[in-house]
């Protein structure tokens, strides 16, 4: 699925300057966000813990009403999509298939820390 085709007319998307802290770690997990331009770096502390290019979602724990799990800063200029819990579950209910990608991302993030966890 092409996130970026899909929520590239978004009526609320932000944009950062690079090296702008989009989230830290501890916040409260309110909108997650979809890479429409740019990159951001996920990291705890100094340690990277993933990127994400534009396609790229993040801040799902949203979903969860959680805290961030990580600091969020931009590594150049960046254009974001912001989508909020409630507005989730209308573009699911919409389209199905973008529930079904996010399970796919939060797989592969868990089979990624579970790789690393072992080494």
């Amino acid at each position: 699925m092409d996130l970026v085709e899909f929520f590239g007319d978004w009526e609320d998307q932000v944009e950062f300057p690079k090296g702008t802290m989009v989230f830290k770690l501890g916040d409260p997990a309110d909108f997650l966000y979809v890479v429409l331009e740019g990159e951001i770096e996920l990291k705890v502390g100094e340690e990277p813990l993933a990127a994400e290019l534009a396609g790229g979602i993040f801040g799902e724990m949203s979903l969860l009403q959680a805290t961030r799990a990580a600091d969020a800063v931009t590594l150049r200029k960046t254009r974001l999509a912001r989508i909020s819990r409630e507005q989730f579950r209308e573009v699911v209910r919409k389209n199905p298939d973008v529930a079904i990608h996010l399970v796919g991302v939060v797989a592969n993030r868990l089979q990624v820390a579970v790789t690393m966890a072992r080494l």
